[in-house]
């Protein structure tokens, strides 16, 4: 079994060294395959680069989409810096590719990572999401999930795909569940539907990182991408994870994570 977790990083935020121990000590201890990494701090002047520390401490292959450059301010420190997306593999990474997706004024540079892994007994296609976060942006959303499966790499041969990451909406709501009727060619299924787990919430107001009086809600996601005709991929068990402070107090991040379990299907296409 296939093991995946997705990760919001929330960026420089707050006691960044503190918060990167305690992710990669997490990651390390759920023993994970993939793993896919949202506002991922890249600040080369500081020696700060979340992806490459966290893959360091897994002894993990990684591919980097450095997006949403500007001056944040990271502990004393203002630094210019970059806020990407990431794809942390067990396997050797074959290729990457990345697309710009449709975007709101006032939400920012919105894209997509993907990659294809060389995992023994067929290549897996994974790609990286962080999509629009503004209240009302169901539409874009939908959108931008459209051209994240109009991407040419899913076409490559693969004996799994997957989509992770941020997607800023609920599971029920119209454009997640647009996913399963097919889009260009390709139907998605939920971890949480797939693996008849109650969805639970990545963002809660019970982690003290999170905006106060914020209600909680499921905003990460991962989905198994297959062709109309063939079998669905198999989850197993799904689960909200790094969502506890470590010994020292230290909560990971303003996000849960989620680990999800997948079987591959017997052949890929």
């Amino acid at each position: 079994m296939l093991r995946i977790v997705t990760l919001n990083t929330w960026k420089g935020e707050g006691d960044y060294p503190a918060r990167l121990e305690a992710m990669g000590t997490g990651l390390a201890q759920l023993a994970p395959d993939v793993v896919a990494l949202q506002e991922c701090l890249l600040a080369p002047a500081a020696g700060l680069d979340t992806a490459a520390a966290l893959a360091a401490r897994l002894g993990f292959h990684h591919a980097l989409l450095p997006m949403r450059r500007k001056v944040r301010r990271v502990g004393d420190r203002q630094l210019d810096c970059w806020a990407g997306l990431a794809l942390l593999s067990r396997w050797p990474i074959l290729e990457q590719s990345d697309l710009t997706l449709p975007s709101l004024a006032g939400d920012g540079e919105r894209r997509a990572l993907l990659a294809r892994l060389e995992r023994p007994g067929g290549p897996i296609t994974a790609a990286c999401l962080h999509l629009s976060w503004l209240p009302g942006a169901g539409g874009t959303r939908r959108k931008q999930l459209e051209a994240v499966l109009a991407a040419p790499l899913w076409g490559a041969p693969a004996r799994l795909r997957l989509l992770a990451g941020d997607i800023n909406a609920a599971p029920d709501s119209p454009e997640l569940r647009a996913l399963g009727d097919g889009v260009h060619g390709w139907r998605a299924r939920s971890c949480w539907d797939a693996s008849g787990a109650t969805p639970a919430a990545t963002f809660d107001p019970a982690n003290p990182l999170t905006a106060p009086l914020e209600r909680p809600a499921t905003l990460d996601h991962i989905h198994a991408l297959f062709r109309p005709e063939a079998a669905a991929p198999c989850f197993g068990a799904v689960r909200v994870v790094l969502n506890h402070p470590d010994p020292h107090g230290t909560w990971p991040s303003d996000h849960f994570g989620v680990l999800a379990g997948i079987i591959p299907p017997a052949s890929g296409g």
